[in-house]
């Protein structure tokens, strides 16, 4: 043994650590799988909330239903907006509450344009940090504050990011929304995306389709993200866009 090592001689029939105890392959697989499970849980609990709400993921098959989430904002609705009114398409827009108080005019536009708007909680907050009661409150606040603007009840909802375990499943039916997610995802919300790569990962959709795009990102994971300026410049791909 080294000097300085700390251990104890061997008895008859002992064998090494490592010496012919390899692991095996149920015990590796359980290994690597270990650091998942959190996001396994996560996605079950996601998935169930979803059920309980009965979150729609799909529209009538007559057309494609194009969504924006995040706004308004500012400036990027406002040359979204333009694009779509060249363009003779109408989308849905998922609003956040405190962007709603601020942006009044925005949400006037959208109206007076023929778009739909619908609730996207009143912080964007992620969902996974609140309890039932928060965000029931949030939900409700977002809800109330977009039915004030507009001067009428308003029960269409998207969570923020989608995300619903049974906690938001509550919060939801207690506020008494009614939820819709999306089919295809471009994940425009990355940094320096450009317009072809949004096309791309978005392919031919289908009638029926609910396309996630943003008009404003809310909790950005870099500040690249916030330009949506791409978003004005991606391409017609389908003639049959409708809002929900």
């Amino acid at each position: 043994m080294a000097a300085g090592s700390i251990g104890r001689a061997m008895g008859p029939g002992e064998r090494s650590a490592g010496a012919g105890t390899a692991p095996g392959k149920g015990e590796v697989l359980r290994r690597v799988l270990r650091p998942l499970r959190p996001l396994v849980r996560s996605l079950r609990r996601s998935t169930t909330g979803r059920r309980l709400v009965g979150a729609r993921s799909r529209v009538a098959a007559s057309g494609v239903a194009l969504t924006f989430d995040d706004g308004p904002h500012p400036r990027y609705t406002h040359e979204v907006l333009d694009v779509l009114a060249g363009a003779g398409v109408h989308a849905t827009f998922f609003v956040v509450g405190r962007n709603v108080r601020h942006h009044r005019a925005t949400i006037d536009r959208i109206v007076e344009e023929g778009h739909a708007l619908a609730s996207h909680s009143m912080t964007h907050t992620d969902p996974w940090d609140l309890s039932t009661l928060e965000l029931w409150r949030d939900y409700r606040a977002g809800h109330l504050e977009l039915c004030t603007a507009l001067g009428r009840d308003v029960r269409l909802f998207r969570p923020p990011k989608g995300y619903v375990d049974r906690r938001g499943a509550l919060a939801i039916r207690a506020a008494r929304l009614q939820t819709y997610i999306w089919s295809l995802d471009a994940a425009d919300w990355e940094p320096t995306l450009r317009p072809d790569e949004v096309v791309e990962r978005l392919g031919t959709p289908d009638l029926g389709d609910i396309i996630l795009l943003h008009d404003a990102i809310e909790g950005s994971l870099h500040p690249a993200a916030l330009d949506r300026s791409a978003m004005t410049r991606v391409p017609h791909f389908a003639e049959s866009f409708r809002p929900i």
